[in-house]
């Protein structure tokens, strides 16, 4: 627990404090104390808003790259995002995600093929066959209903492609929403092996990652370090998630979903 600020510039100190050791804890879960999260997050309770807000030391970026650490080769690499962009009136909770994605990870050949329309076939069809070509691994981030859109088109084209060995698509769902079926990833991209399911609520920063456990079961979201869930009022039950990664922002790190989530032994399922 931090102590009581006795002046100004202590009371605007302490959040850069919390902030440092929130990161830690982001960066390097395993070294944490007993109890550290607990600690961090009553502090953060109690933080003025007005100075939370302040703060810039890189939370949702560390958030970002830790929750995918295992999931993306080290470096940039091609990124094809079927989202809009983060100045529409349609960007979502998971949009920031996908920017940092194209600002921090992609590599020249990145493209967004969305556009006022929704996703732009012909775009993402010749992003697919560059990679196919060039056989280096890539990234395809999307919403749930665009993959499903761009690669059902490509379906009924009889178009199939082969993404390089070490890419990965990143399946943004969300909740109440079907995602895109494995095998018609697998059937159109040769790549339900490195699926990967993510869901980030509303209001928060954290991406919940699940790896694909097969077309008819719904994945397993895993809680990281830094946040915490609980299902409030029965099985499946409206989902609470307690996210430190939000501090930065000036935001609460309670937030009440409105998504109904079901609990596991190793995290919660979307209802």
């Amino acid at each position: 627990m931090l102590a009581e600020p006795s002046s100004r510039q202590e009371r605007e100190t302490i959040p850069h404090m919390l902030a440092d050791r929130i990161l830690r804890l982001i960066e390097n879960p395993a070294s944490a104390d007993p109890g550290e999260f607990e600690r961090l997050m009553e502090a953060a309770r109690s933080a003025d808003t007005a100075d939370t807000e302040k703060v810039s030391v890189g939370l949702g970026g560390a958030a970002f790259e830790k929750s995918l650490a295992d999931l993306l080769p080290p470096g940039r690499l091609p990124v094809l995002a079927l989202t809009p962009g983060p100045e529409t009136l349609s960007s979502t909770s998971q949009s920031p995600l996908v920017e940092h994605l194209l600002k921090n990870r992609g590599a020249s050949e990145s493209l967004r093929a969305f556009g006022r329309r929704g996703v732009e076939i012909a775009a993402g069809r010749s992003w697919l066959a560059a990679r196919q070509r060039d056989r280096k691994p890539a990234l395809v981030v999307a919403h749930s209903s665009a993959l499903a859109d761009l690669l059902q088109t490509l379906a009924r084209r009889h178009l199939k492609f082969r993404l390089p060995h070490g890419s990965t698509v990143l399946d943004l769902v969300t909740s109440g929403e079907p995602w895109c079926p494995a095998d018609l990833v697998q059937d159109s991209l040769a790549a339900a092996e490195r699926l990967v399911r993510v869901y980030t609520p509303a209001g928060g920063v954290t991406p919940f990652v699940a790896r694909e456990r097969g077309a008819s079961e719904p994945p397993v979201f895993q809680p990281p370090a830094w946040t915490r869930v609980r299902i409030a009022e029965g099985q499946p039950g409206h989902l609470m998630i307690f996210d430190l990664a939000v501090f930065e922002d000036g935001g609460s790190v309670e937030i009440a979903t409105r998504d109904a989530a079901t609990a596991t032994t190793a995290g919660f399922q979307l209802a």
